[in-house]
């Protein structure tokens, strides 16, 4: 059995809690001003660093046998799962023509947290075909990117003068999306492996500029925070293209090693699961929103054990 990075495997947990804080708004109770610089800000870089590790080793998928594989397995992830949640969107008493519309729009769109499997298929299909065209591939990932960022901020900002457009780009498929948050992260994960882009700096220099990234974080989310016309807060950040392949290429460099795949099984489990959790205490008690946070981490550690049994019998479902 391959020699996994155990710091990496660590990583993706703490990751995965803070897409639990995005998701049940951590600190949002007790301060403004921390719940948009931790929680909207900092915890923003979970779901782009997700990518970046998919895409670091999608660089062993080099055969369309190998994509069909990884596609399938993706695919039937992203079924189940949609399947698992079909009783928080699938209503019965709205199966007319709009009902219907709304049910293929959640199926191609993805409930909730599962639009990042529906990213993660289609970043993969767009790193397969620039697999070779690296340079072409990195332009299109860096404007996508780019693109999003923009629309993020026409939108939050309130920068179209037609209602329709405004609405439009206030829709967070919009900008999160396969193509302008998926793919231009993915496909750097997939650049770094395939050129071994920074192979050669030295770890401290890392360390300085990881500093350097989060301090332009914390500053583009106080930046935000303190603009009256801003509305919302933000996914796409300008500031991520820097910070997150960055703490990515420190993880990496942990020589801790583990043959163990079960952290790594957990941090799936965690975010998989935890949109039910938030439901599951929602029901039991009005919790706030910080001890909701805290609660639902600790029910998705629970509910994850149990996944991971089932996973270890039946496969596919993590």
């Amino acid at each position: 059995m391959h020699n996994r990075n155990l710091t990496l495997d660590i990583f993706k947990i703490v990751l995965a809690f803070m897409v639990i804080g995005i998701h049940s708004n951590f600190l949002s109770e007790l301060t403004t001003e921390g719940y948009y610089l931790i929680t909207a800000g900092i915890f923003r870089i979970a779901v782009p660093i997700f990518f970046i590790i998919n895409g670091y080793y999608f660089i062993s998928i080099a055969t369309t046998d190998k994509l069909l594989q990884w596609s399938k397995r993706v695919a039937i992830l992203y079924l189940f799962w949609t399947i698992f949640y079909a009783y928080f969107w699938l209503k019965p008493l709205t199966m007319n023509f709009i009902g219907m519309m709304t049910v293929v729009e959640t199926l191609i769109v993805g409930y909730h947290h599962l639009w990042y499997l529906i990213g993660m298929l289609g970043a993969g299909l767009m790193t397969y075909v620039f697999r070779d065209r690296t340079r072409t591939g990195i332009q299109l990932a860096l404007l996508c990117f780019v693109l999003g960022v923009v629309i993020q901020y026409i939108g939050n900002y309130h920068l179209m003068s037609s209602t329709f457009a405004d609405e439009l780009f206030n829709i967070g498929f919009t900008h999160r999306n396969f193509l302008l948050l998926g793919f231009p992260f993915f496909y750097l994960g997939f650049f770094i492996r395939k050129h071994q882009l920074f192979a050669q700096t030295s770890t401290s220099t890392l360390y300085i500029a990881a500093l350097i990234g989060i301090g332009l974080l914390l500053g583009e989310s106080w930046f935000n925070l303190n603009q009256p016309s801003r509305t919302g807060v933000f996914d796409n950040y300008l500031s991520l293209i820097w910070i997150c392949p960055v703490l990515f290429l420190l993880a990496m460099r942990s020589q801790r090693t583990t043959n163990n795949k079960y952290l790594a099984h957990f941090s799936t489990a965690i975010y998989l699961i935890h949109p039910f959790c938030l439901s599951v205490l929602t029901k039991i008690h009005p919790w706030e929103n910080t001890p909701m946070a805290i609660g639902c981490a600790l029910l998705s550690m629970i509910f994850s054990l149990v996944l991971i049994q089932v996973y270890k019998r039946v496969g596919y479902i993590l």
